[in-house]
């Protein structure tokens, strides 16, 4: 064989390598390659003036990476971040893409869903609502119930404008009477009224007036007669 034409072999092999080589990087074996789905928490970068009446908490991200990486996966490590900074009152239309997820090294977003959310924010407002006491059953040993009192008598409530308008009072949790007999205090949680409502202080002290009945006269023996010492 000449000269050139081992060369002419050469480049025809180093071609076919290459080739080869391609062939084996490209065409991935189905099982080189894995995905996962994960339950993200949400969370939301809002304007301190404004909350979210109905907030969604987790989206579903769909996720691929190697075999031994995605079935390692550790589900707490995928979250959501939305940077709602610029959002104004009112109802919105976010969506939510592969740059609003952070997950692990050596995985990629293949899916969200949804991956679009209708949120609606209110704005924020602190309201001071009376305390209403929350008494439950009768004293014991027959006392009778005189007055109750808080302390404080009204608690500040911050949430959404638009729910604050629909209270007019808080309520403490129950306060027992039947295993009182005597005047007493007791400190309560208030119940908050809305789950996106928080009440400062969160606690309140009441004191409660009780009086025992006065002895039946009718049980009380009657007095012995004088009797003249002069008969």
């Amino acid at each position: 064989m000449t000269e050139d034409g081992n060369r002419l072999g050469l480049k025809i092999l180093s071609i076919a390598l290459a080739i080869g080589l391609w062939l084996g990087v490209s065409l991935e074996k189905p099982g080189d390659r894995s995905q996962r789905v994960v339950e993200a928490s949400v969370t939301y970068n809002a304007p301190p003036e404004l909350i979210l009446l109905d907030p969604v908490s987790k989206v579903e991200v769909r996720l691929q990476g190697s075999e031994e990486t995605v079935r390692t996966l550790n589900p707490q490590m995928v979250g959501v971040l939305l940077d709602l900074r610029d959002a104004s009152e009112g109802d919105l239309e976010v969506r939510v893409g592969p740059e609003n997820v952070f997950a692990p090294e050596g995985t990629e977003v293949v899916s969200i869903t949804p991956s679009q959310l209708r949120l609606a924010f209110d704005r924020v407002d602190t309201w001071f609502l009376p305390v209403r006491e929350d008494l439950q059953g009768e004293p014991a040993a027959g006392a009778r119930l005189l007055s109750y009192t808080s302390s404080p008598d009204q608690v500040a409530a911050t949430g959404p404008e638009s729910i604050l308008k629909t209270f007019t009072f808080v309520t403490t949790e129950p306060i027992q009477l039947d295993t009182h007999a005597l005047s007493f205090d007791e400190t309560v949680s208030i119940r908050a009224p809305n789950p996106l409502i928080s009440i400062q202080p969160s606690r309140v002290k009441v004191r409660v007036e009780l009086e025992l009945p006065e002895p039946n006269s009718s049980s009380i023996p009657d007095p012995l007669p004088e009797v003249d010492s002069r008969t």
